[in-house]
């Protein structure tokens, strides 16, 4: 058994070791594809040039007319002969937007909504772990704009702990100033630790209670995102991640003028 030979069983065996499902002929396929291939890069261009006509022929055959799917990227590891590794990200194809002729290319970045919530779950345990938080600090003690979530913590957000309400629509909002005065109205329409609802108010909460801390002890006016830049997306080398990107190359960018606001971290973009 050669080197490329032995690369790829050990690696389809640690992969169906942990739980992955191998197609039939897929080592020998890879084998193949490794072998006829000068390097790891030519063999990796092969691959994602296939994966491209497959999923073209994806997006045809299920879109029809209704754009449902605008884009599709495709992410693949690649572990090197060497074990250091290599992480691929290629664009497949599809449109930025459904009501635009734009195509998605290498440079697209995507709107991750929701996900953003665990960036923020990541920066949390960070500043505490830093000693400038405690999670178990109650939100209206620390946060004067936020008055009626009673003695809701960090902690109970986290959890999505309760019902959080608030009197009028964030997404109606004609200015920055006005969804910020909807937002301030958050308040527990519940109150029942016992179970979770699922919302974006939380994350919300969060993001505007960090900025009164950081600000406080830095002396000066920071926002979420430079909080967040600074103390996790930079040290994680994270380049290509960011609020507020300067391009308009932006699949899925959220529907309400002033989503900041109802979404503060909806703008994270990979």
């Amino acid at each position: 058994m050669n080197n490329i030979e032995k690369f790829v069983k050990e690696e389809i065996d640690r992969l169906e070791s942990t739980g992955s499902i191998i197609e039939s002929g897929t080592k020998d396929e890879a084998i193949a594809l490794l072998t006829k291939s000068s390097s790891l890069d030519s063999a990796l261009k092969e691959l994602i040039d296939r994966l491209k006509k497959i999923t073209s022929g994806f997006l045809r055959s299920h879109n029809g007319d209704t754009n449902f799917i605008t884009g599709i990227t495709s992410c693949i590891y690649l572990p090197s002969l060497t074990n250091s590794g290599e992480y691929k990200v290629k664009t497949i194809g599809g449109k930025i937007l459904r009501d635009s002729d734009l195509k998605v290319n290498d440079n697209t970045l995507y709107d991750v909504a929701s996900i953003t919530k665990l960036y923020t779950l990541i920066l949390l345990f960070k500043l505490e772990e830093l000693g400038i938080i405690d999670l178990n600090a109650k939100i209206s003690d620390i946060n004067p704009d936020i008055t009626n979530l009673e003695d809701f913590t960090f902690m109970d957000l986290i959890k999505m702990h309760g019902v959080l309400r608030t009197d009028g629509n964030v997404a109606t909002a004609t200015s920055p100033e006005e969804a910020y005065q909807i937002f301030k109205t958050v308040y527990l329409a519940s109150n029942d630790r016992s179970k979770g609802t699922y919302t974006d108010f939380g994350s919300i909460v969060i993001s505007d209670t960090l900025e009164k801390i950081m600000s406080k002890a830095l002396g000066r006016k920071i926002t979420f995102d430079e909080i967040m830049d600074i103390y996790l997306l930079k040290p994680l080398g994270l380049k290509d991640t960011t609020f507020n990107p300067k391009t308009n190359n932006i699949s899925g960018t959220g529907y309400s003028k002033y989503s900041i606001f109802q979404y503060p971290i909806s703008k994270i973009r990979l």
